[in-house]
């Protein structure tokens, strides 16, 4: 498997490694997000902001580092490409396990969509598109997690998600 390959399960296993059991999505998702607001994924403005974020300002270890590096980069060549699928979200289970999954990826989203390529920091929101995404985000963050899946709507919330963060991404590619 090269270093762009990554699934969910090869995702999940190194984050249990370097002990992060818990909210897994909301890493990747603040992941994605960040790359889709212009964080570079080979910078060091990533690892910093995840571990100031979503590490209580404790810098993670290198092999943890270096893993949401080729994440983030794989990410980054999703949305370059307009292909593939960068939110992992679990293929098969039950709906608890689906729903929580897309409740944390959209509280991730929503974090990494805040943050300012420029400083670094969550930000102000100044584009009403993006204000509005984020919400709409928050929203989906709040699904009743006991609730029922139908596999369409779910389909349908996925791909406006993916949409939404490609033209995000093209938009900032463009400004820059």
């Amino acid at each position: 498997m090269s270093a762009l390959q990554i699934n969910s399960a090869e995702i999940f296993n190194t984050l249990k490694k370097a002990g992060i059991d818990e909210d897994q999505y909301q890493w990747t998702g603040f992941i994605t997000g960040a790359v889709a607001k212009g964080i570079s994924p080979g910078s060091s403005d990533l690892s910093r902001h995840i571990s100031d974020i979503l590490n209580n300002k404790t810098p993670l270890p290198g092999i943890l580092s270096a893993f949401f590096t080729t994440l983030a980069i794989k990410v980054q060549k999703e949305l370059d490409n307009d292909s593939g699928d960068f939110f992992f979200l679990p293929q098969e289970g039950n709906d608890l396990q689906t729903l929580t999954a897309l409740s944390d990826l959209c509280a991730g989203l929503c974090l990494g969509l805040s943050l300012s390529p420029d400083q670094g920091v969550v930000s102000k929101i100044t584009s009403p598109e993006l204000a509005d995404f984020i919400k709409t985000l928050g929203s989906i963050a709040d699904v009743d997690t006991q609730g029922p899946t139908d596999p369409e709507d779910l389909k349908a919330v996925v791909d406006y998600m993916s949409s939404q963060l490609r033209l995000i991404y093209r938009k900032r590619s463009e400004e820059h």
